[in-house]
C-alpha cells in the first residue's frame, strides 16, 4: 500500500511588517479623515440651525410687531 503525505495549506500571502505598518498607517490617515469631515458636517450643522433658529425669532419678532401695530389701530378706531 502506497503511503501519501498530508500536509497542512501554506500561506502563499505573507505580509511583511513594513506592510503591516504601512495599511496601519493609511487606516489611521483614513480614520483621521473621517473625523475631520464629521467635524466639519457637524459645525455646518449647527450653524444651519442657528440661522434657522435666528430667522424664526426674527419672523415672530416681526409678527409680534405687526399684531402690536394691528392692536393699536384697532384700539384706537374703537374709542380706547
Amino acid at each position: 500500500m502506497a503511503k501519501t503525505k498530508v500536509t497542512a495549506p501554506q500561506n502563499t500571502h505573507v505580509e511583511s511588517k513594513a506592510d503591516i505598518k504601512k495599511k496601519i498607517q493609511l487606516l489611521g490617515d483614513e480614520y483621521i479623515t473621517a473625523i475631520k469631515d464629521h467635524q466639519k458636517a457637524s459645525n455646518d450643522v449647527r450653524r444651519i440651525q442657528s440661522q434657522q433658529k435666528e430667522s424664526e425669532i426674527l419672523d415672530i419678532s416681526l409678527a409680534l410687531d405687526v399684531g402690536i401695530l394691528r392692536g393699536s389701530d384697532f384700539s384706537l378706531s374703537h374709542g380706547e
